[in-house]
């Protein structure tokens, strides 16, 4: 990631994992921001629906 992403989920979860292995849960109304840097991956397991910005501070 080079820049800021802000997300809302509106259906579903994902599992967010940082490149140390670090887990984060998020679901369904859950708002949160991946910081510019961010180097890991998604896992959808089954269905997410966000919204979702991207800026450059």
């Amino acid at each position: 990631y080079s820049e800021h992403e802000f997300c809302h989920i509106l259906e579903g979860s994902s599992i967010i994992i940082d490149e140390s292995g670090n887990e984060l849960k998020v679901n369904k109304g859950d708002q949160f921001v991946v910081p510019a840097g961010f180097n890991g991956e998604w896992q959808v397991d089954d269905y997410c629906k966000k919204i979702y910005v991207i800026y450059e501070a």
